[in-house]
Parts: C-alpha cells; sequence; structure tokens
C-alpha cells in the first residue's frame, strides 16, 4: 500500500494527536508531557511515527515560508502554497526513507517537544492532499508500506572496529560512533555531502523555501539548506553505504573522538 494511503488510514488518531500535543503545550509540566508520549508510543508503530514525522516535515519543506520579525526579538511564519512537480507519493517517500535509522523514543521525544506538530501536520497533510495522483496504485504497484519497519534498529556487527567522531553545528556538538572506514575519510565524506544536497532540486528533507519580511517589504527570498550533523549522518547510512555505519552516542572521557567536523 502506497504511504500516503497508509497516512490517510490514521485520519481519526492523527486528530487526537494534534489535540493532546496543543493541550500538552498549554501545560509544560512534566506529567502532561510523559503522558503524551507514552499516549503516541501506544498509537503508533515505529513505522508510522516515521510517516508522521515525514508528514511533519513536508508541512515545512513543501510550503512557501514567510517569517515576518515581530519586535523585540520574535519572528512570525504564515506558510503559503508554492509550485511543485513531485508527486505526494515521491515527496512522502523521500522524507520517510531518511528516517530508515530513527530512534522510536527519538521520535517520540520529537513530537512530544514540537510545539508547531499540529500546524506542521495539517500544512503536510493538505499538501499531500494537494499533490495526490487519482490513482496511487498505478504508479507505486510494488513499494513496501511502512508496516515492514522493524520496531528495533538494527544493530552493527560487533567485530567492526568503531571510531568516534565529534561533528559540531552552529550551536551544538555530537559524538558519532562510525564504522572505522567511513570515520578515517569523514572530511572527504562531508565534502561529497554538500557536493551532493546542493545538487538537490524539489521538495527535499534538507531544505526549504524561506521568505523573510521587514516592514511590509521581501528583504529575501531563496532556497535554504536546513541539515545538521544527524542529516548527514542519515545521508551516510542511507545513500552513501545502505547500512548502518553511523550513530550517535552519549559523550564520553573513555572514548575519546578521533577527528572534529564542523557544519
Amino acid at each position: 500500500m502506497p504511504l500516503y494511503r497508509e497516512l490517510l488510514a490514521l485520519d481519526t488518531v492523527l486528530d487526537q494527536l494534534q489535540e493532546r500535543s496543543i493541550k500538552l503545550h498549554t501545560d509544560y509540566r512534566k506529567e502532561p508531557y510523559d503522558e503524551f508520549k507514552q499516549w503516541a508510543g501506544q498509537q503508533f508503530r515505529r513505522g508510522q511515527l516515521m510517516l508522521i514525522l515525514s508528514c511533519m516535515q513536508l508541512g515545512t519543506t513543501g510550503r512557501r515560508n514567510q517569517w515576518t520579525y515581530v519586535p523585540p526579538d520574535e519572528s512570525k511564519r504564515l506558510m503559503f502554497p508554492m509550485p511543485i512537480l513531485q508527486s505526494s507519493e515521491e515527496m512522502l517517500q523521500l522524507h520517510f526513507r531518511y528516517m530508515k535509522y530513527w530512534d522510536r523514543e527519538l521520535m517520540l521525544d520529537w513530537l512530544a517537544r514540537n510545539n508547531d506538530l499540529s500546524i506542521e501536520l495539517r500544512s503536510g497533510l493538505d499538501l499531500l492532499s494537494e499533490n495526490v495522483e487519482k490513482d496511487l496504485d498505478i504508479y507505486y504497484p510494488s513499494y513496501k508500506s511502512s508496516t515492514w519497519i522493524s520496531e528495533d534498529l538494527p544493530l552493527c556487527p560487533q567485530d567492526l572496529t568503531i571510531l568516534v567522531v565529534r561533528i559540531s553545528g552552529n550551536h551544538d556538538h555530537y559524538d558519532f560512533a562510525l564504522r572505522e572506514d567511513a570515520a578515517l575519510q569523514i572530511e572527504r565524506l562531508q565534502e561529497q555531502f554538500y557536493t551532493w544536497i546542493y545538487s538537490q532540486e524539489g521538495v527535499h528533507p534538507f531544505r526549504r523555501f524561506d521568505e523573510h519580511m521587514t516592514e511590509g517589504r521581501i528583504t529575501f527570498s531563496d532556497w535554504v539548506y536546513t541539515y545538521n550533523p544527524h542529516s548527514f549522518m542519515d545521508w551516510l547510512n542511507i545513500d552513501v553505504y545502505e547500512s548502518l555505519v553511523g550513530w550517535v552516542i552519549e559523550e564520553s572521557g573513555d572514548r575519546p573522538y578521533i577527528k572534529k567536523i564542523y557544519f
């Protein structure tokens, strides 16, 4: 079954998800947060969580995002339709595939912390509806559904040599355990990632179209790239090695990193 139809089959529970998220972010105590994660964990399999997060991403990456500065230090975002050549299923599959190695607990935490969940999910659902094919089965008869996604992440073989690489972003840094061959050429892989991402066209999970408004005038209008160290690792696992070769780990002084790169 195509991913879009699977998403539509969750219609009723997605309404509940949006309602619970809105309610959660009017009460920031820990108890409602834990209750939300517990409820979502009971409602959705890992593949369904990937599907929901893919739709939410599309609610931003598939829209023209207009940001207006609101004094003294806030920005207000409005989202508008823009011309799209890809079909709904193509866009959903593209976003879905880069979540193959996302941890279930990480996805539940991401849902709980996102105070724009309802806005982004509704925007994504509307976008997919606007670009849906008349008969999805004709176009994607053999695509596997989210139901084949395992609840557990695949494990890296224990006999491999694993090295630690630190990747720093704008404000944070993360330590990743990588297979030795990937770790030793991490700088070259980073260069390849840059070449690849800047060649992508259309709606993509690592970029979006932004407009900046100042005093009623558009001061910026162009594609912006929204990748981070985790995006880089998703690309390595999915597109380069086609297997799990790198994953985020907690910082540990017992296992110092061998290299450090910057994003």
